[in-house]
Protein backbone atom coordinates (compact mmCIF):
# COMPACT_ATOMS: atom_id res chain seq x y z
CA UNK A 1 0.00 0.00 0.00
CA UNK A 2 1.03 3.67 -0.53
CA UNK A 3 0.88 5.44 2.86
CA UNK A 4 -0.10 9.42 2.40
CA UNK A 5 -0.87 12.17 5.51
CA UNK A 6 -2.36 15.79 5.13
CA UNK A 7 -0.12 16.02 9.11
CA UNK A 8 3.41 15.09 9.38
CA UNK A 9 6.75 16.82 11.15
CA UNK A 10 10.10 16.67 11.21
CA UNK A 11 10.96 16.24 15.40
CA UNK A 12 14.06 15.69 17.23
CA UNK A 13 14.95 13.52 19.99
CA UNK A 14 17.63 13.43 22.79
CA UNK A 15 17.48 9.78 22.72
CA UNK A 16 15.33 6.94 21.25
CA UNK A 17 14.00 5.56 24.80
CA UNK A 18 12.78 7.76 27.33
CA UNK A 19 11.94 10.47 24.96
CA UNK A 20 8.50 8.85 23.71
CA UNK A 21 6.39 10.63 25.53
CA UNK A 22 8.18 13.76 24.72
CA UNK A 23 7.77 12.93 21.01
CA UNK A 24 4.14 12.39 21.72
CA UNK A 25 3.57 16.04 22.66
CA UNK A 26 6.06 17.07 20.13
CA UNK A 27 3.35 15.65 17.99
CA UNK A 28 0.53 17.81 19.21
CA UNK A 29 2.47 20.78 19.61
CA UNK A 30 0.36 22.55 17.98
CA UNK A 31 -2.24 22.22 20.64
CA UNK A 32 0.05 22.10 23.75
CA UNK A 33 3.56 23.04 24.95
CA UNK A 34 4.61 20.37 27.21
CA UNK A 35 7.63 19.08 25.24
CA UNK A 36 10.36 21.78 25.35
CA UNK A 37 13.53 22.40 24.00
CA UNK A 38 15.81 23.54 26.92
CA UNK A 39 17.61 26.90 26.62
CA UNK A 40 20.95 26.25 27.92
CA UNK A 41 21.66 29.96 28.93
CA UNK A 42 20.54 33.86 28.41
CA UNK A 43 22.51 33.92 24.84
CA UNK A 44 21.12 30.46 23.86
CA UNK A 45 17.50 31.89 24.93
CA UNK A 46 18.71 34.28 21.55
CA UNK A 47 19.67 31.99 19.29
CA UNK A 48 22.98 31.46 21.05
CA UNK A 49 26.84 32.77 20.39
CA UNK A 50 27.43 32.51 16.60
CA UNK A 51 28.31 34.75 13.11
CA UNK A 52 25.79 36.43 11.40
CA UNK A 53 27.31 38.34 8.09
CA UNK A 54 27.18 39.22 4.64
CA UNK A 55 29.37 38.44 1.51
CA UNK A 56 29.50 41.23 -1.18
CA UNK A 57 31.39 41.49 -4.13
CA UNK A 58 34.09 44.08 -5.70
CA UNK A 59 30.88 46.45 -5.94
CA UNK A 60 29.23 45.45 -2.74
CA UNK A 61 26.65 43.07 -4.62
CA UNK A 62 25.47 40.20 -2.52
CA UNK A 63 26.90 37.05 -3.37
CA UNK A 64 24.86 34.27 -3.13
CA UNK A 65 25.63 30.42 -2.47
CA UNK A 66 29.09 31.24 -1.06
CA UNK A 67 30.62 27.74 0.73
CA UNK A 68 31.57 29.03 4.73
CA UNK A 69 34.25 26.89 5.93
CA UNK A 70 35.85 26.04 8.76
CA UNK A 71 38.56 23.95 8.96
CA UNK A 72 37.42 22.23 5.53
CA UNK A 73 34.28 21.26 6.64
CA UNK A 74 31.32 23.36 5.22
CA UNK A 75 29.35 25.40 7.80
CA UNK A 76 26.31 26.42 5.75
CA UNK A 77 26.26 28.80 2.43
CA UNK A 78 24.58 32.17 1.64
CA UNK A 79 21.09 33.18 0.23
CA UNK A 80 20.32 35.38 -2.21
CA UNK A 81 20.75 38.32 -0.03
CA UNK A 82 24.72 37.43 0.68
CA UNK A 83 23.51 36.75 4.63
CA UNK A 84 24.93 33.59 6.23
CA UNK A 85 24.58 32.42 9.95
CA UNK A 86 27.19 30.13 11.62
CA UNK A 87 26.81 28.82 15.00
CA UNK A 88 30.48 29.29 17.01
CA UNK A 89 31.48 29.07 20.45
CA UNK A 90 31.34 32.10 22.57
CA UNK A 91 35.24 33.82 23.04
CA UNK A 92 36.30 31.81 20.62
CA UNK A 93 38.12 33.38 17.64
CA UNK A 94 37.84 31.10 14.23
CA UNK A 95 39.13 31.61 11.09
CA UNK A 96 36.65 31.28 8.65
CA UNK A 97 36.84 30.57 4.50
CA UNK A 98 34.57 31.50 1.96
CA UNK A 99 34.62 29.38 -1.15
CA UNK A 100 32.65 30.83 -4.70
CA UNK A 101 33.42 29.72 -8.01
CA UNK A 102 34.86 32.89 -10.07
CA UNK A 103 36.32 33.98 -6.86
CA UNK A 104 39.65 34.64 -4.80
CA UNK A 105 38.80 32.36 -1.08
CA UNK A 106 38.06 34.86 1.51
CA UNK A 107 39.37 34.05 4.83
CA UNK A 108 38.65 36.11 8.06
CA UNK A 109 39.76 35.66 11.36
CA UNK A 110 37.02 36.41 14.03
CA UNK A 111 36.40 36.97 17.61
CA UNK A 112 33.25 35.70 18.59
CA UNK A 113 31.40 37.51 20.99
CA UNK A 114 28.90 35.59 23.56
CA UNK A 115 25.86 37.39 21.34
CA UNK A 116 25.45 37.48 17.99
CA UNK A 117 28.40 38.33 16.05
CA UNK A 118 28.63 40.86 13.25
CA UNK A 119 30.71 40.26 9.72
CA UNK A 120 30.95 41.96 6.57
CA UNK A 121 33.03 40.00 3.91
CA UNK A 122 34.21 41.35 0.58
CA UNK A 123 35.26 38.72 -2.22
CA UNK A 124 37.65 39.59 -4.75
CA UNK A 125 37.05 38.24 -8.74
CA UNK A 126 39.74 35.95 -9.57
CA UNK A 127 41.96 36.71 -11.97
CA UNK A 128 41.68 34.06 -15.55
CA UNK A 129 43.53 30.66 -15.69
CA UNK A 130 46.56 31.15 -17.21
CA UNK A 131 47.99 27.19 -18.95
CA UNK A 132 51.24 26.84 -17.91
CA UNK A 133 53.29 23.50 -19.09
CA UNK A 134 54.24 21.97 -15.60
CA UNK A 135 56.95 19.69 -17.34
CA UNK A 136 58.56 22.74 -18.62
CA UNK A 137 58.61 25.26 -16.32
CA UNK A 138 58.76 29.14 -17.53
CA UNK A 139 57.19 32.42 -16.85
CA UNK A 140 53.49 33.92 -17.00
CA UNK A 141 52.19 37.17 -17.07
CA UNK A 142 49.15 38.21 -15.17
CA UNK A 143 47.09 41.24 -14.58
CA UNK A 144 48.72 44.60 -13.57
CA UNK A 145 51.76 43.38 -14.09
CA UNK A 146 51.95 40.33 -11.89
CA UNK A 147 54.04 37.75 -12.95
CA UNK A 148 55.12 33.88 -11.88
CA UNK A 149 58.27 32.10 -13.05
CA UNK A 150 58.79 28.61 -11.73
CA UNK A 151 61.17 25.73 -12.65
CA UNK A 152 60.40 22.48 -14.15
CA UNK A 153 58.10 20.49 -11.78
CA UNK A 154 57.53 23.04 -9.31
CA UNK A 155 54.04 22.13 -8.22
CA UNK A 156 52.81 18.86 -6.56
CA UNK A 157 49.13 18.03 -5.11
CA UNK A 158 48.35 18.71 -1.22
CA UNK A 159 49.62 15.29 -1.15
CA UNK A 160 53.23 15.85 -1.66
CA UNK A 161 52.77 13.72 -5.42
CA UNK A 162 54.52 15.14 -8.21
CA UNK A 163 52.51 17.05 -10.92
CA UNK A 164 52.96 16.71 -14.32
CA UNK A 165 51.48 18.09 -17.89
CA UNK A 166 49.25 21.49 -17.65
CA UNK A 167 48.35 23.12 -15.16
CA UNK A 168 46.47 26.68 -14.70
CA UNK A 169 47.68 29.75 -12.41
CA UNK A 170 45.34 32.24 -11.48
CA UNK A 171 47.62 35.38 -10.07
CA UNK A 172 45.26 37.79 -8.58
CA UNK A 173 47.12 40.90 -7.27
CA UNK A 174 44.74 42.93 -4.59
CA UNK A 175 45.65 46.63 -4.75
CA UNK A 176 45.27 48.28 -1.06
CA UNK A 177 44.74 51.92 -2.76
CA UNK A 178 41.17 50.34 -3.65
CA UNK A 179 39.18 50.11 -0.95
CA UNK A 180 37.09 46.86 -1.96
CA UNK A 181 40.38 45.36 -2.40
CA UNK A 182 41.58 45.99 0.65
CA UNK A 183 38.72 44.54 2.21
CA UNK A 184 39.21 41.58 0.26
CA UNK A 185 42.50 40.82 2.13
CA UNK A 186 42.93 38.04 4.20
CA UNK A 187 42.75 38.15 7.91
CA UNK A 188 42.57 41.59 9.69
CA UNK A 189 46.37 43.08 9.25
CA UNK A 190 47.83 40.75 12.08
CA UNK A 191 51.01 38.98 11.53
CA UNK A 192 53.64 37.43 13.16
CA UNK A 193 57.27 38.51 12.77
CA UNK A 194 60.37 35.59 11.66
CA UNK A 195 61.24 36.87 15.40
CA UNK A 196 57.90 35.49 16.89
CA UNK A 197 56.76 39.04 17.41
CA UNK A 198 53.07 40.21 16.63
CA UNK A 199 52.50 43.22 14.35
CA UNK A 200 50.27 45.24 12.49
CA UNK A 201 50.84 45.51 8.80
CA UNK A 202 51.22 48.73 6.48
CA UNK A 203 50.36 47.18 2.93
CA UNK A 204 52.13 47.63 -0.37
CA UNK A 205 50.54 44.75 -2.34
CA UNK A 206 48.87 41.63 -2.13
CA UNK A 207 49.04 38.87 -4.96
CA UNK A 208 46.77 35.56 -4.51
CA UNK A 209 48.55 32.46 -6.43
CA UNK A 210 46.62 29.63 -7.14
CA UNK A 211 47.50 27.10 -9.27
CA UNK A 212 44.85 24.16 -9.96
CA UNK A 213 45.33 20.84 -12.46
CA UNK A 214 41.33 19.72 -12.90
CA UNK A 215 40.01 20.68 -9.76
CA UNK A 216 42.52 20.14 -7.39
CA UNK A 217 44.50 22.44 -5.95
CA UNK A 218 48.35 22.85 -5.68
CA UNK A 219 51.16 24.16 -4.05
CA UNK A 220 55.29 24.19 -4.04
CA UNK A 221 57.53 21.22 -4.20
CA UNK A 222 59.78 21.06 -1.05
CA UNK A 223 62.54 22.45 -1.02
CA UNK A 224 61.71 24.36 -4.59
CA UNK A 225 60.71 28.15 -5.03
CA UNK A 226 58.68 30.33 -7.24
CA UNK A 227 59.44 33.71 -8.21
CA UNK A 228 56.53 36.54 -8.11
CA UNK A 229 56.56 39.91 -8.96
CA UNK A 230 54.25 42.06 -7.11
CA UNK A 231 52.73 45.22 -9.23
CA UNK A 232 53.00 48.31 -6.44
CA UNK A 233 49.81 49.79 -5.32
CA UNK A 234 48.25 52.61 -7.34
CA UNK A 235 48.64 56.18 -6.62
CA UNK A 236 46.75 57.26 -3.76
CA UNK A 237 46.81 59.40 -0.28
CA UNK A 238 48.97 56.50 1.10
CA UNK A 239 52.38 56.28 2.01
CA UNK A 240 53.09 54.65 -1.64
CA UNK A 241 55.47 57.41 -3.49
CA UNK A 242 58.74 56.15 -1.92
CA UNK A 243 58.50 52.64 -1.31
CA UNK A 244 61.63 51.02 0.32
CA UNK A 245 64.15 49.13 -1.84
CA UNK A 246 63.56 46.29 0.21
CA UNK A 247 60.45 44.76 1.97
CA UNK A 248 59.51 41.95 4.20
CA UNK A 249 57.46 39.27 2.14
CA UNK A 250 54.44 37.49 4.14
CA UNK A 251 52.51 34.45 3.76
CA UNK A 252 49.53 33.84 5.06
CA UNK A 253 48.73 31.38 7.96
CA UNK A 254 45.38 29.99 7.29
CA UNK A 255 45.26 27.80 10.38
CA UNK A 256 45.89 30.87 12.71
CA UNK A 257 44.26 33.18 10.44
CA UNK A 258 47.43 35.62 10.41
CA UNK A 259 50.22 36.94 8.29
CA UNK A 260 53.54 35.23 8.26
CA UNK A 261 56.80 36.87 7.81
CA UNK A 262 58.87 34.20 5.48
CA UNK A 263 61.29 36.31 3.14
CA UNK A 264 62.55 39.41 1.48
CA UNK A 265 60.98 41.37 -1.62
CA UNK A 266 63.03 43.70 -3.68
CA UNK A 267 61.96 46.91 -5.27
CA UNK A 268 62.19 47.27 -8.91
CA UNK A 269 60.88 50.67 -9.30
CA UNK A 270 61.25 51.24 -13.38
CA UNK A 271 59.06 48.18 -13.63
CA UNK A 272 56.67 49.35 -11.08
CA UNK A 273 56.66 45.82 -8.60
CA UNK A 274 58.13 44.22 -5.99
CA UNK A 275 60.38 40.55 -6.62
CA UNK A 276 60.30 38.04 -4.26
CA UNK A 277 60.47 34.25 -3.87
CA UNK A 278 58.03 32.01 -2.39
CA UNK A 279 57.95 28.24 -1.08
CA UNK A 280 54.18 27.43 -0.90
CA UNK A 281 50.74 29.06 -3.05
CA UNK A 282 48.40 30.92 -0.98
CA UNK A 283 48.07 34.78 -1.04
CA UNK A 284 51.20 36.77 -0.42
CA UNK A 285 51.58 40.35 1.03
CA UNK A 286 54.59 43.00 0.33
CA UNK A 287 54.05 44.77 3.46
CA UNK A 288 56.03 46.72 6.82
CA UNK A 289 54.88 47.02 10.41
CA UNK A 290 53.24 50.07 10.85
CA UNK A 291 54.29 52.42 14.42
CA UNK A 292 50.86 51.35 16.27
CA UNK A 293 48.41 53.32 18.03
CA UNK A 294 45.17 51.99 19.65
CA UNK A 295 41.81 53.43 18.78
CA UNK A 296 39.02 52.46 21.06
CA UNK A 297 35.20 53.42 21.37
CA UNK A 298 31.62 52.58 22.24
CA UNK A 299 29.21 50.65 20.19
CA UNK A 300 25.47 51.82 21.41
CA UNK A 301 22.00 51.63 20.62
CA UNK A 302 19.65 54.98 20.63
CA UNK A 303 19.27 54.70 24.36
CA UNK A 304 22.85 54.24 25.44
CA UNK A 305 23.03 50.54 26.22
CA UNK A 306 26.01 48.69 24.78
CA UNK A 307 25.96 46.52 21.72
CA UNK A 308 28.24 43.40 22.04
CA UNK A 309 29.39 41.47 18.84
CA UNK A 310 29.39 44.36 16.28
CA UNK A 311 31.69 44.17 13.81
CA UNK A 312 34.41 46.88 13.87
CA UNK A 313 36.85 48.01 11.25
CA UNK A 314 39.75 50.65 10.70
CA UNK A 315 40.52 51.85 7.35
CA UNK A 316 43.66 54.12 6.78
CA UNK A 317 43.13 57.18 4.79
CA UNK A 318 46.47 58.43 4.73
CA UNK A 319 47.87 55.23 4.86
CA UNK A 320 47.17 51.68 3.48
CA UNK A 321 46.20 49.39 6.28
CA UNK A 322 43.00 48.18 8.24
CA UNK A 323 42.25 46.13 11.57
CA UNK A 324 39.06 45.18 12.74
CA UNK A 325 37.72 44.12 16.29
CA UNK A 326 34.68 43.59 17.77
CA UNK A 327 32.47 44.73 20.30
CA UNK A 328 32.54 43.28 23.90
CA UNK A 329 29.66 42.74 25.74
CA UNK A 330 29.11 46.61 26.99
CA UNK A 331 29.71 47.69 23.63
CA UNK A 332 33.46 48.73 23.67
CA UNK A 333 35.67 47.93 21.31
CA UNK A 334 39.50 48.60 20.72
CA UNK A 335 41.81 48.65 17.54
CA UNK A 336 45.55 48.90 16.11
CA UNK A 337 46.08 51.79 13.98
CA UNK A 338 48.88 53.68 12.38
CA UNK A 339 50.02 56.70 14.70
CA UNK A 340 48.98 60.23 14.20
CA UNK A 341 46.92 59.35 10.94
CA UNK A 342 43.17 59.33 9.58
CA UNK A 343 41.22 56.24 10.19
CA UNK A 344 37.38 55.82 8.93
CA UNK A 345 36.41 53.86 11.68
CA UNK A 346 32.79 51.47 10.45
CA UNK A 347 30.57 49.67 12.65
CA UNK A 348 28.34 46.71 11.50
CA UNK A 349 25.53 45.06 13.82
CA UNK A 350 24.33 41.75 12.62
CA UNK A 351 21.38 43.34 11.04
CA UNK A 352 23.77 44.60 8.60
CA UNK A 353 23.04 48.38 10.27
CA UNK A 354 26.55 50.08 10.01
CA UNK A 355 28.02 53.81 10.58
CA UNK A 356 31.38 55.38 9.54
CA UNK A 357 33.12 58.15 11.55
CA UNK A 358 36.57 59.24 10.55
CA UNK A 359 38.54 60.20 13.47
CA UNK A 360 42.50 61.29 14.09
CA UNK A 361 44.59 58.64 16.03
CA UNK A 362 46.76 59.67 18.39
CA UNK A 363 50.38 59.92 19.37
CA UNK A 364 50.86 57.08 22.03
CA UNK A 365 53.31 53.72 21.17
CA UNK A 366 50.99 50.80 21.94
CA UNK A 367 51.95 47.17 21.76
CA UNK A 368 50.26 44.79 19.73
CA UNK A 369 47.50 42.71 19.85
CA UNK A 370 45.85 46.01 21.53
CA UNK A 371 43.81 46.11 24.95
CA UNK A 372 40.69 48.09 25.72
CA UNK A 373 42.10 48.72 28.72
CA UNK A 374 45.71 50.89 28.20
CA UNK A 375 44.92 54.05 29.17
CA UNK A 376 47.22 55.16 26.12
CA UNK A 377 44.32 54.33 24.08
CA UNK A 378 42.67 57.10 21.77
CA UNK A 379 38.67 57.24 23.06
CA UNK A 380 37.08 58.14 20.23
CA UNK A 381 33.65 58.53 21.59
CA UNK A 382 30.49 57.07 20.82
CA UNK A 383 28.96 54.81 17.40
CA UNK A 384 25.30 55.28 18.37
CA UNK A 385 23.38 52.72 16.25
CA UNK A 386 19.37 52.33 15.72
CA UNK A 387 19.41 48.51 16.09
CA UNK A 388 17.33 46.61 13.32
CA UNK A 389 16.89 50.36 11.02
CA UNK A 390 16.77 49.24 7.97
CA UNK A 391 16.98 45.76 8.20
CA UNK A 392 14.38 43.38 6.31
CA UNK A 393 15.22 40.35 6.36
CA UNK A 394 12.67 38.80 8.99
CA UNK A 395 15.13 37.95 12.05
CA UNK A 396 13.71 39.48 15.48
CA UNK A 397 15.11 40.96 18.33
CA UNK A 398 16.61 37.37 18.95
CA UNK A 399 17.65 36.35 16.17
CA UNK A 400 15.47 34.01 14.86
CA UNK A 401 13.98 34.21 11.01
CA UNK A 402 10.23 33.31 11.55
CA UNK A 403 9.82 33.00 8.26
CA UNK A 404 11.94 29.76 7.63
CA UNK A 405 9.40 28.26 9.60
CA UNK A 406 6.98 28.36 6.76
CA UNK A 407 8.67 29.00 3.18
CA UNK A 408 7.65 26.82 0.34
CA UNK A 409 11.02 25.74 -0.36
CA UNK A 410 11.87 23.79 2.92
CA UNK A 411 9.31 21.02 2.68
CA UNK A 412 9.63 17.90 4.73
CA UNK A 413 9.77 14.89 2.37
CA UNK A 414 10.62 10.95 2.93
CA UNK A 415 10.74 7.99 0.75
CA UNK A 416 11.57 4.59 1.69
CA UNK A 417 10.10 0.74 0.70
CA UNK A 418 8.63 -1.35 3.33
CA UNK A 419 8.81 -4.41 2.97
CA UNK A 420 8.01 -7.63 5.88
CA UNK A 421 6.39 -6.81 9.17
CA UNK A 422 5.41 -3.49 7.52
CA UNK A 423 4.31 -3.24 3.86
CA UNK A 424 4.01 0.06 2.52
CA UNK A 425 5.67 2.29 -0.20
CA UNK A 426 6.36 5.53 1.84
CA UNK A 427 6.04 9.07 -0.35
CA UNK A 428 5.66 11.90 2.26
CA UNK A 429 5.22 15.29 1.06
CA UNK A 430 4.94 17.69 4.24
CA UNK A 431 3.84 21.64 4.17
CA UNK A 432 6.61 23.49 5.63
CA UNK A 433 5.31 24.55 8.84
CA UNK A 434 4.67 21.00 10.40
CA UNK A 435 8.21 20.49 8.59
CA UNK A 436 9.60 22.86 10.79
CA UNK A 437 7.86 21.68 14.39
CA UNK A 438 10.85 19.94 16.23
CA UNK A 439 14.17 20.25 18.00
CA UNK A 440 18.00 18.76 16.98
CA UNK A 441 19.43 17.43 19.73
CA UNK A 442 22.86 19.56 19.96
CA UNK A 443 24.41 19.53 22.89
CA UNK A 444 22.56 17.17 25.11
CA UNK A 445 23.44 14.51 22.01
CA UNK A 446 26.39 15.79 20.41
CA UNK A 447 26.69 14.25 17.00
CA UNK A 448 23.74 13.19 16.60
CA UNK A 449 20.61 14.81 14.32
CA UNK A 450 17.18 13.24 14.18
CA UNK A 451 14.27 13.43 11.81
CA UNK A 452 11.30 12.20 12.66
CA UNK A 453 8.10 12.11 10.32
CA UNK A 454 4.49 11.02 11.09
CA UNK A 455 1.44 9.65 8.72
CA UNK A 456 -1.13 11.33 11.41
CA UNK A 457 -4.38 8.92 9.69
CA UNK A 458 -2.10 5.68 9.47
CA UNK A 459 -0.21 6.28 12.61
CA UNK A 460 2.90 5.49 11.09
CA UNK A 461 6.48 7.01 12.38
CA UNK A 462 9.99 6.99 10.95
CA UNK A 463 12.39 8.14 12.92
CA UNK A 464 16.03 8.91 11.65
CA UNK A 465 19.47 9.18 13.30
CA UNK A 466 22.07 10.84 11.76
CA UNK A 467 26.10 10.26 13.81
CA UNK A 468 26.77 13.88 12.22
CA UNK A 469 27.25 17.45 13.80
CA UNK A 470 24.80 20.68 13.13
CA UNK A 471 25.22 22.27 10.14
CA UNK A 472 27.87 19.30 8.92
CA UNK A 473 27.45 17.22 5.64
CA UNK A 474 29.28 14.08 5.26
CA UNK A 475 29.31 10.58 2.86
CA UNK A 476 28.57 7.11 4.32
CA UNK A 477 27.98 8.40 7.90
CA UNK A 478 26.46 5.84 10.23
CA UNK A 479 22.87 5.98 10.75
CA UNK A 480 19.68 3.89 12.07
CA UNK A 481 16.26 3.82 10.97
CA UNK A 482 13.43 3.62 13.87
CA UNK A 483 9.77 2.43 12.73
CA UNK A 484 6.68 2.89 15.06
CA UNK A 485 3.62 1.54 13.55
CA UNK A 486 0.20 1.98 15.79
CA UNK A 487 1.62 5.34 17.16
CA UNK A 488 -0.90 7.78 18.11
CA UNK A 489 -0.19 11.47 20.44
CA UNK A 490 -1.12 9.50 23.05
CA UNK A 491 1.57 6.53 24.44
CA UNK A 492 -1.12 5.11 26.32
CA UNK A 493 -2.77 3.04 23.51
CA UNK A 494 0.68 2.13 21.45
CA UNK A 495 1.41 -1.37 20.97
CA UNK A 496 5.71 -1.04 21.29
CA UNK A 497 6.01 -4.46 19.94
CA UNK A 498 4.86 -2.45 16.62
CA UNK A 499 8.85 -1.01 17.00
CA UNK A 500 11.54 -1.62 15.45
CA UNK A 501 15.23 -0.43 14.63
CA UNK A 502 17.55 -1.04 11.79
CA UNK A 503 21.36 -0.33 13.26
CA UNK A 504 23.18 -1.09 10.30
CA UNK A 505 22.33 1.97 8.04
CA UNK A 506 24.61 4.56 6.68
CA UNK A 507 23.64 8.26 4.92
CA UNK A 508 25.15 10.50 2.72
CA UNK A 509 24.15 13.85 4.24
CA UNK A 510 24.10 16.25 1.45
CA UNK A 511 22.42 19.14 3.22
CA UNK A 512 22.83 20.46 6.42
CA UNK A 513 22.40 24.37 6.48
CA UNK A 514 21.69 26.97 8.86
CA UNK A 515 18.53 28.57 7.51
CA UNK A 516 18.60 30.86 10.86
CA UNK A 517 19.95 30.86 14.64
CA UNK A 518 19.86 27.09 15.52
CA UNK A 519 17.40 25.75 12.62
CA UNK A 520 19.01 23.73 9.84
CA UNK A 521 17.64 22.57 6.77
CA UNK A 522 19.01 19.17 6.48
CA UNK A 523 18.16 16.02 3.23
CA UNK A 524 20.31 13.09 2.11
CA UNK A 525 19.70 9.75 0.91
CA UNK A 526 20.20 6.12 2.58
CA UNK A 527 20.25 3.08 2.85
CA UNK A 528 20.29 -0.14 5.20
CA UNK A 529 22.60 -3.11 4.74
CA UNK A 530 20.43 -5.49 7.06
CA UNK A 531 16.88 -5.71 7.98
CA UNK A 532 14.92 -3.06 10.87
CA UNK A 533 14.52 -6.35 14.04
CA UNK A 534 11.71 -5.84 16.49
CA UNK A 535 12.68 -3.62 19.58
CA UNK A 536 10.80 -5.75 21.95
CA UNK A 537 10.44 -9.00 19.78
CA UNK A 538 7.29 -10.93 18.69
CA UNK A 539 6.90 -9.36 15.53
CA UNK A 540 8.56 -9.72 12.32
CA UNK A 541 11.29 -7.96 10.78
CA UNK A 542 11.24 -5.28 8.42
CA UNK A 543 13.08 -4.85 5.31
CA UNK A 544 13.83 -1.41 4.29
CA UNK A 545 14.34 -1.97 0.57
CA UNK A 546 17.05 0.17 -1.42
CA UNK A 547 17.51 3.81 -0.78
CA UNK A 548 15.42 6.36 1.21
CA UNK A 549 15.26 10.04 0.39
CA UNK A 550 15.10 12.42 3.26
CA UNK A 551 14.67 16.30 3.60
CA UNK A 552 13.09 18.39 6.81
CA UNK A 553 13.92 21.18 8.96
CA UNK A 554 15.32 20.92 12.80
CA UNK A 555 15.59 23.14 15.04
CA UNK A 556 18.76 23.34 17.71
CA UNK A 557 17.86 22.72 21.54
CA UNK A 558 19.48 26.47 21.74
CA UNK A 559 16.40 27.65 19.93
CA UNK A 560 14.19 28.60 23.19
CA UNK A 561 10.40 26.87 23.92
CA UNK A 562 8.61 29.97 22.97
CA UNK A 563 10.25 30.57 19.76
CA UNK A 564 9.23 26.67 18.51
CA UNK A 565 5.64 26.90 20.41
CA UNK A 566 5.15 29.98 18.10
CA UNK A 567 5.85 28.55 15.09
CA UNK A 568 3.92 25.87 15.71
CA UNK A 569 0.99 26.63 17.73
CA UNK A 570 -0.40 29.14 15.06
CA UNK A 571 -1.13 25.51 13.43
Amino acid sequence: MQRSSRSRCSVGLDVFHGALACVSLAMVAITSSACTVPAADTAAAHGGPRIEGRVVDGDGDAVAGVAVMQDGAELGRTDASGRFTVMAAADAIVVLAFEAPGFVRGLERVQVADAATALRVQLRAQAPAIPFDADAGGRVQGDRGASLDAPPHAFVDRAGQPITGMVDIHLTPLDPAVPAELAAYPGDGRARTSAGGTVQLESFGVVDVTVRQGDTDLTIAPGMGVTVEFPLPAESDGATASPPETIALWGFDEGAGVWTEEGVATLDLARGVYVGTIGHLSPWNCDQPLEATCVSGHVRDRNGVGIAGAYVIGNGVDYLGDASAVSGADGEFCLPARKQSIVDVTVYLPGGESLTRRIDSGSDDTEIPVSCGDPRCLDAGDWQLEVDAGADDGVGDDGWNGGACFEDSEPSQLTMTLRGGLDATLDWDASPWLASCGALAGSTSAGSTWLMFQDVDAALAVLIELEVDPAMTGDAVPAQVYLLDDFGTDTTGTDPSMWWIASDCVADVTRNEVLAPGLFGVAGRGSCNAGATSVYGGSQGVDIVGSFDFRGIVIGDDVPSEVLYACCAPY
